[in-house]
């Protein structure tokens, strides 16, 4: 799992190149109000990030997201 935290109303975070997100969440240190908590999508539909809005950047908001490392094909 990884995360990211920031005084920001808008947060992302990332997989691995090639690895993709099984899951995720938002979460902050104050009673703030989440606008959107979504995984990020690439062109084929295959999620590798998440994304998280939330209504103000007083507090510290926290991002999630669960990755599946992929493993490469012989």
């Amino acid at each position: 799992m990884r995360s990211y935290t920031a005084s920001s109303t808008d947060l992302n975070v990332y997989c691995d190149t090639g690895d993709i997100a099984t899951g995720g969440g938002v979460g902050s240190t104050a009673n703030v109000n989440v606008r959107a908590s979504r995984p990020h999508l690439d062109t084929s539909n295959v999620p590798y990030g998440w994304f998280g809005r939330f209504q103000t950047a007083d507090a510290s908001n926290t991002v999630y997201v669960i990755c599946h490392q992929v493993s490469a094909e012989e």
